[in-house]
């Protein structure tokens, strides 16, 4: 499940693996997730992470290759999806994707400039990635 709390996008999972530093994570949605490991050890294999929307990327969908954004294993961190909803709020922009499942997530993206990054629009297909220190891993 996906849901949005305050501003953190939520993802329950089952820990899959623990690596030093660091948790693999399986979602019903949003496939593997490389999360950093949490500040108090969790046995449990029942998780939620928590992605904040300034943290994820925006990608275009060119192919059925995520980028790879150089700290995750290949397919981990990375989920395509469609945008939805858009709103200009001066200094940055958030954007509502949908994913597998209907579940929507939010990304926010600073308005840099006007020229310097990529446009995206409406119903656009693109890939939603964040690199491996980026989750929050709590208990489910």
């Amino acid at each position: 499940m996906a849901e949005f709390v305050g501003d953190v996008n939520l993802f329950e999972g089952e820990v899959t693996a623990r690596e030093p530093h660091r948790l693999r994570v399986a979602t019903a949605n949003a496939g593997g997730l490389v999360a950093a490991q949490p500040v108090v050890p969790i046995s449990e294999s029942k998780v939620a992470v928590a992605i904040r929307p300034e943290k994820i990327e925006l990608h275009k969908k060119e192919g059925d290759e995520p980028p790879n954004l150089g700290d995750c294993p290949k397919g981990f961190n990375a989920v395509a999806g469609v945008i939805k909803h858009e709103a200009y709020l001066g200094g940055s922009s958030t954007y509502e994707v949908e994913i597998a499942g209907g579940r929507r997530v939010k990304v926010q993206r600073s308005n840099l400039t006007r020229w310097d990054q990529e446009d995206f629009k409406l119903g656009e297909t693109v890939w939603l990635c964040w690199h491996a220190c980026s989750p929050a891993v709590l208990l489910s």
